[in-house]
């Protein structure tokens, strides 16, 4: 089967790290300062380079639990069979932080605001084997939706979305977080201290195994 890429709608952390992939000691010694006043602006600092190297790679560095919102594709506004033709293809959600630990939850919105819970493997399954990985939804995930939407849809007015709770990352500890992104982040915060007002630069991801932007 053909599969179809769907678009990222939102995404939103809800679970954060429990510790940072740098701590403050090893953000100090790499600013070769010792000095207990800056402690605590060091520490936002951390959590600003590790949010900016996140959003930069696509990845999610200590473990954390995601919930991305996706839409799918609409059927053409000139076919009322648009939409049906959608029931024989796998569509394909790509998730926008990796590594993957677990998907906990897939639904998809069968009404406005309604949620209909989806089951694996009959409505989707998860491909763990590409980078990144993604979720495959499977037809009859969509048929929840379709007989109450495809009037809507037909007009143009809405397309059905789906939603996928899971957890990433590299671990639950510093150590467990490749020491290329840990190195980039001690890099970002150096910057920052230095140059308070000054965007990081891209430079500073130089030599990190995978940098996209999903």
């Amino acid at each position: 089967m053909r599969s179809s890429r769907s678009s990222l709608q939102s995404l939103k952390v809800t679970a954060q790290p429990a510790v940072e992939p740098v701590t403050v000691s090893q953000a100090k010694r790499h600013l070769r300062i010792d000095w207990p006043d800056d402690d605590d602006y060091i520490a936002d600092l951390i959590s600003t380079a590790r949010e900016w190297v996140e959003s930069r790679t696509s990845r999610a560095l200590i473990t954390q639990s995601f919930q991305g919102v996706f839409t799918l594709p609409k059927a053409p506004e000139s076919q009322l069979r648009g939409l049906y033709a959608h029931l024989g293809q796998e569509l394909t959600f790509w998730l926008p932080r990796t590594p993957l630990q677990t998907v906990t939850l897939a639904e998809i919105e069968k009404d406005l605001d309604v949620w209909q819970s989806l089951n694996v493997p009959l409505d989707y399954v998860v491909d763990i084997d590409n980078d990144p990985q993604r979720v495959w939804l499977r037809a009859s995930a969509i048929s929840y939706w379709a007989p109450t939407g495809a009037l809507i849809n037909f007009l143009g007015v809405y397309a059905p979305r789906v939603r996928i709770s899971y957890t990433a990352g590299y671990g639950l500890t510093y150590s467990a977080v490749p020491k290329s992104f840990r190195r980039a982040i001690l890099n970002a915060v150096a910057h920052l201290y230095e140059f308070r007002d000054e965007e990081i630069p891209d430079a500073i991801l130089d030599g990190l195994d995978a940098v996209r932007n999903v």
